[in-house]
């Protein structure tokens, strides 16, 4: 590993710099204000999709007849980049987590599709 570089399960000291050479991979075509958003909301809507914890906020996203879900903890979002495609927003993301059976693991990716509404955005599948 090169001096000064973060390996895998460095902790959240490590998100700024992985978050920092994830969007120099993938770089947003968002405005500023507009990427500082979503990223609020990815990590909210994340949060929601493996803990389960706020899932009620977004009704049409997470249908209350929707299975329940055996919940990942210590859930963090590392990384976001968004960029356009088409009426929507394709969000890649990196997160970290131990799933249901404990196994902790960082970088995992994952994407997230919103669209745009009168209010701001809008998590859809």
């Amino acid at each position: 590993m090169p001096s000064g570089a973060f390996a895998a399960g460095d902790g959240p000291a490590a998100d700024p710099a992985i978050e920092a050479q994830f969007q120099a991979d993938h770089p947003s075509d968002l405005s500023p204000q507009d990427a500082t958003q979503v990223r609020e909301l990815t990590v909210q809507v994340w949060t929601a999709e493996t803990t389960g914890q706020g899932r009620d906020r977004w009704p049409a996203y997470f249908p209350p007849t929707q299975v329940p879900l055996r919940a990942y903890t210590q859930v963090r979002v590392q990384a976001v980049s968004a960029h356009t495609s088409g009426e929507r927003l394709i969000v890649q993301l990196l997160w970290a987590g131990a799933d249901p059976s404990g196994a902790y693991q960082d970088r995992r990716p994952a994407i997230l599709s919103l669209a745009r509404t009168a209010t701001g955005w809008e998590p859809v599948r």
